[in-house]
């Protein structure tokens, strides 16, 4: 029997152990998705470098994902030109400033950042932003609370800056 639980104990040791040393030893993979499947989110990089954006195997350029609650995450972004990234906007927060269109027609394409960015509405919501040309901007917006209303609704607003680097 005192062997048995000497075998048992010893194998929860090697388990433990294997179990352990896999820990921290996964890897991210740097290479554009291939055609076809979702693109890499724009947070994937940390907030002090620009994520930037790949081409990816059929030519067509992805698409960064970029929050919007009471800041944007990430708050920087470097494409070329003609590459796109869409602004989501958080249920809880209601943005407005130039860059952010109210009401925004579906379809429509407005002009941003002294023309360096075009935005569009697309009809599944947020903001559709495409690199026209070359430069660097900050886009502002002026973000509050999103209340029904007659619903009592907190009192505060804030700014949020998304830097954007057009090369």
């Amino acid at each position: 029997m005192k062997a048995r639980t000497l075998v048992m104990t010893a194998a929860a040791i090697l388990a433990a152990a294997a179990a352990l040393s896999a820990c921290g030893s996964a890897t991210t993979s740097t290479k554009p998705a291939a055609a076809g499947t979702s693109s890499p989110s724009a947070t994937s990089k940390p907030s002090s470098s620009a994520p930037s954006l790949p081409i990816s195997a059929g030519g067509a350029p992805m698409i960064a994902a970029i929050r919007l609650s009471t800041t944007f995450s990430p708050d920087t972004v470097t494409l070329a030109a003609g590459q796109k990234f869409q602004v989501i906007v958080s249920t809880s927060v209601a943005p407005s400033g130039t860059a952010f269109p109210h009401p925004c027609s579906s379809g429509v394409a407005y002009s941003a950042a002294g023309n360096m960015l075009s935005v569009s509405c697309p009809a599944s919501g947020g903001y559709l932003f495409t690199a026209e040309q070359a430069g660097t901007t900050a886009l502002t917006a002026t973000v509050k609370p999103n209340c029904s209303p007659g619903e009592m609704c907190p009192q505060w607003i804030t700014e949020a800056v998304l830097h954007v680097t057009i090369t």
